[in-house]
């Protein structure tokens, strides 16, 4: 269990750090950024369950909203990915059933809460 608890941590660690380091500077065509560390909290949730999914959506949207440049109001990200975390989490009675419907669930969660910061900020003006 403890094991589990600290693979999840470091990969959560870690991803953001990649994140901010590295990945924040690619651009894709259409002006995003890809955010690793949504996957990694989709996955987190996958293997842990609704709460560890909540406590690592929360914990890294937290850290990703004051992270320099933070731009955005604290706590949108955190609200993302808490929403997010335990959404995926609720996916651990299918995995047992179906990788791709898992995958593709995990994907649809992805783009859901991608779409639900972007409607957040322009809900509340931030830039």
């Amino acid at each position: 269990m403890r094991t589990r608890f600290a693979v999840g941590a470091g990969a959560l660690v870690a991803s953001l750090l990649v994140q901010l380091t590295i990945v924040n500077g690619l651009q894709l065509p259409g002006g995003g950024v890809p955010d690793l560390v949504l996957l990694c909290v989709i996955a987190v949730g996958v293997v842990g369950g609704p709460r560890c999914g909540l406590l690592a959506g929360f914990t890294t949207g937290l850290a990703l909203d004051v992270a320099p440049p933070a731009i955005d109001l604290v706590g949108q990200y955190a609200l993302g990915f808490c929403l997010a975390g335990y959404a995926s989490g609720m996916l651990r009675a299918i995995v047992s059933r179906s990788v791709v419907l898992t995958l593709a669930a995990a994907a649809a969660i992805a783009v859901t809460a991608e779409a639900f910061a972007a409607c957040l900020s322009l809900v509340l003006g931030s830039p």
